[in-house]
């Protein structure tokens, strides 16, 4: 079965807080984030932070996004540290529709569709 890669930034916890004050002192920009934001996205609670580009960005939530059309076999940092700890983490997926692969797999979507298959 073929996989997907699909790397994003870690924009929570320890990793977030570090990469915010960095860009504020060395570069004096950044995204925009009230005292409570910074604090959300410090603790991993982004769902409270209003998303707008990597501003309350949450691998976790495109994770579970992800896993309506995947199987989910790896998430896990780039450099081997735990998750938390890392700038990037790896996602590593598989269709769950098999049969919709063996389509994509040939380049015939005109066969997924008449055999009813949605291509997503």
């Amino acid at each position: 079965m073929k996989q997907i890669l699909v790397t994003v930034p870690v924009e929570i916890g320890p990793v977030f807080a570090s990469k915010y004050i960095y860009k504020r002192v060395t570069q004096g920009k950044g995204h925009a984030y009230s005292l409570s934001d910074y604090i959300y996205q410090s603790v991993g609670m982004s769902h409270k932070v209003e998303q707008d580009n990597h501003k309350g960005f949450d691998y976790r939530r495109l994770v579970s996004m992800m896993e309506r059309h995947f199987h989910i076999e790896r998430v896990s940092g780039i450099t081997g540290l735990p998750t938390i700890l890392n700038t990037q983490v790896g996602i590593i997926a598989a269709s769950k529709y098999g049969k919709r692969n063996q389509y994509l797999r040939t380049g015939d979507a005109a066969a997924a569709i008449t055999d009813g298959q949605k291509i997503v």
